[in-house]
């Protein structure tokens, strides 16, 4: 990101604070910032790093209260946290600070000359006596592609009558461009993949982008992430077009599941469901068959058995008692058995429930359940049936899932 723009936001929506701190920024780019501003703790920051070590909040505090000018100022996150860790109210300094969060990341990377382990990783844990330095600044901390990035502590937030947070981009609302279906040709963002993050991440660094059409998951219209990206685009001078994806699952069930309906349940059609058309809309009912949502379902697991990722989408079904929720996934599961060989596996903390489904059958016998009731024997012969490709829906307990032995 050009500093420019960095520098017109302070200008502009940061007047009338004192000291603005610089949180999510390189600290090539406050440095850079320090020629125009005067960087109350310049001392910290050596070779373009943060120098955790030669953070002091009594320097800190010094230089606030010599810093009697009406010009605003400006210092890093990690010595406001230290400042904010040794005063509870920040009020005393008879400041008004403002908080500058880059929010076009939820995780930043190490700005330190500190290399700090993956929070979640056993070099962690064998660095407990160590991890006090940058265990006093950040809360988290994950290795991605051999890049660290970092979630700062927040323990100024409550201190609210001297302290403001700014967003740099606002999230504000907007209407996507239209409704689309058919995305062979969009570029699908989506906050759970990390698609979102390559681009704000492309978008923040060249502040251009190359594609100039994307589409977002209904349910994900409303997402800060989303909202961000867009105004982005438009401070950043880049027109782009959004769309809504609108998953269509009024479609018509292939043949082979009216089949597998006949010789497992004995039934020669499928049954209408009563569910909303589109909850983000309205409440308007429509009726839809368990063959359109049963066909729904296997469309998007034959999208990631061939690795197409960018048509993948999730189907969730929520719907009362008696409406036939087993069958649309127990139909589906045997036609992805039956035809590519795939495993499906149901979680179901009810015991009686997993016994009842697979009992019920009836004209399919490659069902198991797995769960604390069966002996050791007994659970080693269920895994190996799946191994061999003779079990192909596989009931599982929470606890067992998460067990080695249904890993391994």
């Amino acid at each position: 990101m050009t500093i420019d723009f960095i520098r017109n936001k302070i200008e502009n929506d940061c007047r009338g604070y004192d000291i603005v701190v610089l949180k999510g920024f390189s600290p090539s780019l406050i440095e850079g910032l320090g020629e125009q501003y005067p960087l109350l703790d310049d001392y910290v920051i050596k070779n373009g790093k943060i120098q955790l070590e030669n953070i002091n909040e009594n320097r800190l505090m010094l230089s606030i209260n010599l810093n009697t000018s009406d010009n605003l100022s400006l210092c890093t996150v990690e010595s406001f946290i230290k400042l904010s860790t040794h005063f509870a109210d920040l009020s005393i300094f008879r400041k008004k600070f403002c908080v500058l969060e880059n929010n076009m990341f939820e995780l930043y990377p190490n700005p330190t000359n500190t290399d700090i382990p993956d929070f979640d990783s056993s070099e962690f844990e064998d660095t407990e006596n160590e991890s006090s330095l940058f265990s006093a600044f950040y809360s988290f901390c994950v290795n991605e592609d051999n890049v660290q990035r970092v979630q700062y502590i927040d323990n100024y937030s409550d201190s609210k009558s001297c302290i403001d947070i700014m967003d740099l981009i606002p999230a504000k609302p907007f209407q996507p461009d239209c409704i689309i279906s058919d995305i062979d040709n969009v570029k699908i963002l989506s906050t759970k993949d990390g698609s979102l993050d390559a681009v704000l991440d492309d978008l923040y660094t060249s502040m251009t982008i190359s594609d100039t059409e994307f589409a977002v998951e209904a349910e994900e219209i409303e997402e800060e992430g989303i909202k961000v990206f867009v105004e982005a685009t438009k401070l950043f001078g880049c027109p782009i077009q959004l769309h809504k994806i609108s998953r269509n699952i009024c479609v018509q069930p292939r043949l082979e599941l009216y089949d597998l309906l006949k010789s497992v349940w004995g039934y020669d059609s499928f049954r209408m469901l009563k569910m909303y058309n589109d909850l983000s809309v309205n409440h308007d009912i429509v009726e839809i068959s368990q063959g359109s949502i049963i066909e729904t379902v296997v469309q998007q697991a034959e999208h990631a058995y061939r690795g197409e990722k960018n048509k993948v989408g999730n189907v969730l079904l929520t719907s009362p008692t008696g409406a036939g929720k087993s069958l649309l996934f127990q139909l589906a599961a045997i036609y992805l058995a039956e035809k590519y060989g795939l495993l499906t596996i149901i979680i179901s903390p009810l015991v009686a429930l997993m016994n009842d489904q697979v009992e019920g059958l009836t004209g399919y016998d490659a069902a198991a359940t797995l769960n604390s009731n069966k002996t050791a024997a007994e659970k080693e012969s269920i895994l190996e049936g799946v191994l061999k490709g003779k079990i192909n829906l596989l009931y599982l307990s929470p606890e067992l899932l998460l067990s080695y032995i249904a890993v391994h």
